[in-house]
């Protein structure tokens, strides 16, 4: 496997069942088998004909001795009325049926591995799907770069490290960078743990490994020319605090020339909320004030209306190094540099199915780790949300 977050050292501990995949496993034996809505009707009718053939035939067996027949005679018209009435053809025509669906769905390249799962498919009433790599194309750009003096537009697509910086419609030369562009693209590159692969005969188009939200902004860092290597030679890496889904962020520890800087990447939010002054872009910092807060939460709700998903970076300078590195004495009293916005662009076939599956009358729930309002504006543009205000439940909720 590849290791897509933070690093380590790999330590077999357990081999078979005893493994994790191993209790997974277990787990799935233990499952009760239970049968699909058409077994059961199937049950219901042949239930309801044995009882109805039952019936009939002892009606007709106690009507022909009542006209005088013999036993033998009426017993054995009773129970051809019975065998008359099972319907030998029922079992071969639902198969065939059946064996025809499978047929349909494996020209649409879906396998199914029992016949009955296939009507089962019929009485879906809800479709739970993720959102990133299933509902868009896992290929997330930076689009848009903010920060407390500018806005900046990126373009390219992909994973291909060519675009260039815009302010408005004037292309910025990367020859004069200003200082915060340069020093967020850096927080970027440096704060992260994913690389570009590059084209090869067996993967002719660019490429990541690791976490697509990091591999945007080390595709954002090439396209103003920096290279990872290069500026790991002058910014050394000390120390990790790997993302976690609590704190929602992470953080590298980096020595230059006997200076200790502190990167820091995450959400909005969770980031400013570690940050104590903010870069304005006159090249000083100054304090953080309410309304700066409330600025770059109101620039994070505009990105994430569009679709964008949002990250925040910020950093610190000190010369104090610290003997053991904690999430308390690293992740606080930072510099709040700006936010970047990424966009994963919706797989054009996927309003179709959505189109498709709502006329069917089968409900559609979005479950993703983005901000609610980016969730929203998916949802949107691919037709699973219509209204005016649709229902979003947070993790918390």
């Amino acid at each position: 496997t590849n290791v897509t977050s933070g690093s380590g050292i790999a330590i077999v501990y357990a081999t078979g069942m005893n493994t994790q995949f191993g209790k997974i496993a277990s787990l799935t034996q233990n499952i009760k088998i239970e049968q699909s809505p058409l077994q059961k009707q199937l049950q219901k009718v042949a239930k309801f004909i044995a009882y109805l053939s039952l019936a009939m035939g002892i009606f007709f067996f106690l009507l022909g001795l009542m006209m005088g027949r013999s036993l033998i005679d009426t017993f054995m018209f009773a129970i051809g009325i019975i065998t008359a009435n099972v319907p030998e053809g029922l079992l071969p025509t639902v198969t065939l049926a059946l064996a025809v669906g499978v047929q349909r769905m494996a020209k649409r390249n879906a396998l199914v591995k029992k016949l009955s799962s296939v009507e089962t498919l019929g009485g879906a009433t809800v479709i739970c799907t993720d959102k990133t790599g299933t509902l868009t194309q896992n290929e997330m750009t930076v689009k848009e770069i903010w920060t407390p003096a500018f806005k900046y537009t990126v373009s390219g697509v992909g994973y291909e490290p060519s675009g260039d910086f815009f302010i408005g419609e004037d292309k910025i030369d990367l020859k004069t960078l200003s200082d915060e562009l340069s020093l967020l693209l850096k927080i970027g590159l440096l704060c992260n743990n994913s690389r570009i692969v590059k084209p090869s005969n067996e993967n002719p188009s660019w490429n990541i490994i690791g976490d697509p939200t990091e591999g945007a902004l080390v595709v954002a860092a090439e396209k103003a020319g920096f290279t990872r290597e290069e500026i790991l030679k002058e910014y050394q890496l000390v120390y990790e605090l790997p993302f976690d889904s609590k704190r929602k962020r992470m953080s590298t520890i980096h020595n230059a020339e006997n200076d200790i800087y502190v990167l820091t990447k995450g959400a909005p939010k969770e980031t400013i909320s570690a940050c104590n002054y903010i870069f304005d872009g006159k090249d000083r910092i100054r304090k953080l004030d309410k309304e700066d807060v409330e600025k770059v939460i109101k620039q994070n709700d505009a990105f994430a209306k569009e679709g964008l998903r949002v990250l925040a970076l910020a950093y610190k300078k000190t010369n104090k190094i610290d003997k053991e590195y904690t999430i308390d004495n690293i992740e606080n009293n930072l510099v709040f540099i700006g936010l970047a916005a990424m966009m994963d662009p919706p797989r054009p076939e996927v309003k179709k199915a959505v189109e498709n599956a709502q006329k069917a009358g089968i409900k559609i729930i979005m479950i993703t780790g983005d901000y609610g309002l980016t969730a929203e504006s998916i949802a949107r543009k691919i037709g699973i949300v219509n209204g005016s205000h649709p229902r979003i439940i947070t993790g918390n909720e």
